[in-house]
């Protein structure tokens, strides 16, 4: 920043929102270059081949969305920017004084905080999967209930009934048991003023 003391009014200002659409842009390459590093790497793992064609589509939404998210951010700081601009002020002092506050915040927040984030954000992508896991075999065990139930012998008249309330039951169920997952995942992001 101290770079652009030397130029003055509009110059400046302008060499400012190019260095900040630069900066995000760059930004945006690095995120992009980490997820397809990512998906990469969960090719050459032999276990998740079998879901290579699947990863190939998430890979293609995620790389829809950094690039959706990229041009919205640039946009978004060139419109306030202008509007700074419209309004006749000085995007250099403005964004100074921004990054001063940003800081003066930053320091505010107790030291472990980010620690017990972070703690909390693995605990809570933990049980996201614990919980997917816990539905796949859930929805199994009543597939072979359902199985079991058809197997009677004097239940064969009921066969239509025992299949509607198994069809009925398994979306219900596995509703019911991601928003628990959610809601005790959300829980596990609560933080309490002591800490």
């Amino acid at each position: 920043m101290d770079i652009l003391r030397g130029i003055d009014g509009f110059t400046r200002s302008l060499t400012l929102i190019g260095v900040e659409i630069i900066l995000l842009v760059l930004w945006f390459i690095l995120a992009a270059t980490i997820v397809r590093f990512i998906f990469i790497r969960m090719g050459s793992i032999s276990v998740l081949k079998k879901y290579l064609g699947l990863s190939e589509s998430v890979k293609n939404r995620i790389k829809a969305m950094v690039i959706f998210l990229c041009i919205f951010t640039c946009l978004t700081v060139l419109g306030y920017n202008g509007f700074l601009l419209y309004k006749q002020i000085d995007v250099y002092q403005h964004t100074l004084s921004l990054y001063q506050h940003i800081l003066s915040l930053l320091a505010k927040i107790p030291v472990g905080f980010w620690s017990q984030l972070l703690i909390r954000i693995g605990k809570a992508i933990g049980l996201a999967i614990l919980a997917h896991y816990a539905i796949k075999q859930l929805l199994k065990l009543l597939s072979k209930a359902e199985d079991m139930a058809k197997s009677y012998e004097h239940l064969k008249s009921n066969d239509a009934s025992i299949a509607g309330f198994f069809y009925k039951a398994s979306p219900v169920i596995k509703k019911q048991h991601l928003v628990f997952g959610y809601s005790l995942c959300g829980s596990f992001l609560v933080f309490t003023p002591d800490g």
